[in-house]
């Protein structure tokens, strides 16, 4: 019980971090600000419903495909990450 609450502890705070951090970079470079949110929470909420479609399919395989899901999702957000950190500039 308590892996299953980390991993959904960390997943919940991982696309919390991708969507702020993500905003930043949209906001940053994007010419129409209402159009580059509203492509973003399309994009977003596309991943996080494809996400959870897997994991629940995964759900009824075994507990450690959706584990092995859940970290292999989070490493590949990595580089993401990494790019918008370096994209994003501060606001100021």
């Amino acid at each position: 019980m308590a892996i299953k609450s980390v991993t959904g502890t960390a997943s919940v705070a991982q696309g919390l971090l991708i969507s702020e951090g993500s905003s930043r970079l949209w906001r940053a470079s994007s010419p129409a600000p209402a159009s580059a949110y509203g492509l973003f929470t399309a994009a977003y909420g596309t991943a996080w419903v494809l996400g959870s479609v897997a994991i629940g399919l995964l759900f009824g395989t075994s507990l450690g495909a959706v584990t092995a899901f859940a970290v292999a999702a989070q490493l590949a957000a990595v580089p993401f990450l990494a790019l918008v950190r370096t994209r994003a500039r501060p606001r100021g």
